[in-house]
């Protein structure tokens, strides 16, 4: 079991069993948020000033990734690989069977299949079918789903927070912990000062 927090090292394994969800923050402050019955190697881990750069490998499952431009960053899967220089925002599914799908919401992917390398951009998907492995499959038409509203919504918190100044607690508490439960102000002559947004009466 990993709790929070929990240090990721190369070659390290993740497995999300049923109803679970993961977050995994790289040191250059990439994210890789990972669904239920996923399993996930980081087979490479790297520095923002490493030549060789990070790559992963999704063994099955669902894995969303916000990917910052330095390192390098490749995504392994059974069917299909994808590698990128610059920031881009996608997700990636993998089934039982190696079939694997992938979606790019922000950003250009260098896609390369058993047969084929293409290139993917904002709002494109391409599906590769393990019976059918050397032909891909493209579409325009992706619909978010409810995992990816949690991504964004996640994203967009985490975005937030990281614009203040946070400073740790005695029990490992951030003053970032404190957003969800009220909101931050500035008092003259005092500082930063945080307001709970009610308070219960005896």
């Amino acid at each position: 079991d990993l709790s929070v927090n929990t240090p990721v090292l190369e070659g390290d394994k993740i497995w999300v069993g049923r109803g679970g969800r993961a977050e995994v923050e790289f040191e250059n402050g990439s994210f890789t948020r990972l669904s239920e019955n996923t399993i996930i190697e980081f087979s490479r881990l790297a520095d923002m000033n490493s030549r060789d750069g990070v790559e992963v490998r999704l063994v099955q499952g669902l894995a969303s990734f916000e990917v910052q431009p330095e390192p390098a960053f490749t995504l392994q899967t059974p069917l299909f690989s994808a590698q990128l220089n610059d920031a881009a925002s996608f997700r990636a599914d993998v089934e039982t069977d190696g079939s694997g799908r992938l979606v790019v919401f922000n950003g250009k992917l260098e896609v390369a299949g058993p047969g084929s390398r293409l290139f993917l951009g904002n709002g494109e998907v391409v599906r590769f079918l393990n019976q059918d492995a050397d032909r891909y499959y493209l579409e325009t038409n992706y619909v978010k789903d409810e995992w990816d509203r949690w991504v964004e919504e996640r994203q967009a918190y985490l975005t937030k927070i990281t614009q203040e100044r946070f400073h740790y607690g005695d029990s490992g508490w951030t003053t970032a912990d404190l957003y969800n439960y009220g909101s931050w102000y500035d008092v003259p002559t005092y500082g930063r000062v945080w307001r709970p947004a009610s308070v219960e009466t005896d």
